[in-house]
């Protein structure tokens, strides 16, 4: 039997988390250790992700949904090794005030614009300065169009393996039409039915089974993926991302599924489907390393000549004449998470208008 050396493996979640103002969570380092990110090692019993959920918790005071991964770091020395994934997330509730009182874990927290973490990188002081790079390298990063992988990019060991063996097949198949899906007894009545009652598992068995995530389901040229965006069904939306549907494909009226997302997310706000659908519509679009495929997704010109944009100022338009209550911030925030992504806002549809003129017609 040869020898050998003993080994130890440091492991720890970092966690980037944003709110729905922008604002990037910063925690204040106990014994005077600076301004970081939320983070720490593992304890026993913890995975990556349970550690970030805890570590949140514990030192910033805000519970959190996991959204994605940022970067997988390793560093190994001698006996040792260290090994560091850094989430991306944002506030499970947005109203959730940040610790304020110090223990431990740190003194407290604050949620702050990129400016404000800069000021700190550019002007410390002896109470206020940055413990390391990630707290402004990371939210600056992401502002300006950096990737943000799937959160199955990290998952156990042997999970689902033979669906994510499924999903790099995709890649190398065309797209079945409809006569192709009715080789695998599923009429386009069907499709609509399985996706209609949410039928997640009965999706997946179709997938692994050849079903493409960019079938044509009916005479409009929708995918089955507008049709789960139009039913609101936001786990077999996630599913047929994952599995390679083509987020630019479009309608006979050259609407993509970001048109149909935006749309339902505002029409149907109370519906926390529609929310996470679009949420994960934005995070495969960061994904893209093509940006100008990203762009051209994002600016994408209807028949009207209306982008996802404009589609935005329409619904908000018709709220306002409907005479339903909503702050004008409400259509500001919704326009500028697509702006945040790559969206102009200068576009004009056939009518000479901007989204802005659109929602002041």
């Amino acid at each position: 039997m040869s020898n050998k050396n003993e080994f130890s493996l440091y492991c720890f979640s970092l966690i980037i988390c944003r709110n729905s103002k922008g604002k990037w969570l910063c925690v204040k380092e106990s014994r005077n250790r600076g301004w970081w990110i939320p983070g720490g090692k593992l304890d026993h019993g913890d995975d990556f992700y349970s550690a970030a959920l805890r570590e949140t918790r514990e030192e910033a005071g805000i519970d959190i949904d996991i959204k994605g991964v940022l970067r997988v770091e390793e560093n190994f020395y001698g006996s040792e090794g260290r090994l560091r994934v850094i989430f991306y997330a944002e506030p499970k509730n947005q109203d959730q005030i940040p610790k304020q009182k110090a223990d431990i874990e740190s003194e407290k927290a604050e949620f702050l614009t990129l400016k404000e973490i800069e000021n700190l990188v550019k002007n410390p002081t002896k109470n206020d300065f940055i413990r390391g790079d990630e707290i402004y390298c990371y939210p600056n990063y992401i502002e300006n169009g950096g990737k943000i992988f799937q959160i199955e990019l990290l998952t156990q060991e042997g999970k689902d393996l033979q669906l994510f063996k499924m999903f790099n097949s995709f890649q190398e198949k065309e797209s079945k039409s409809l006569k192709e899906c009715n080789k695998l007894n599923h009429t386009q009545e069907d499709l609509y039915n399985i996706i209609f009652n949410n039928s997640v598992e009965q999706i997946k068995e179709l997938l692994l089974n050849g079903l493409s995530p960019d079938t044509i389901i009916n005479d409009k040229e929708w995918t089955i993926l507008l049709l789960a965006i139009q039913y609101q069904k936001a786990e077999i939306c996630k599913l047929l991302i994952l599995s390679g549907a083509d987020l630019s494909l479009t309608t006979h009226k050259d609407r993509n599924c970001l048109h149909f997302a935006v749309q339902k997310s505002i029409e149907n706000n109370d519906n926390n489907d529609n929310s996470r659908i679009l949420k994960t519509v934005l995070l495969e679009l960061l994904g893209l390393d093509n940006l100008n495929k990203r762009k051209k997704i994002i600016n994408k010109q209807d028949i009207e000549g209306c982008t996802p944009l404009h589609f935005i100022s329409e619904v908000f338009l018709v709220l306002k004449q409907k005479n339903i209550n909503f702050q004008k911030d409400d259509f500001q925030k919704e326009i500028n998470k697509l702006i945040d992504i790559g969206a102009d806002d200068t576009i004009k549809n056939k009518k000479g208008m901007t989204c802005y003129d659109v929602f002041n017609s």
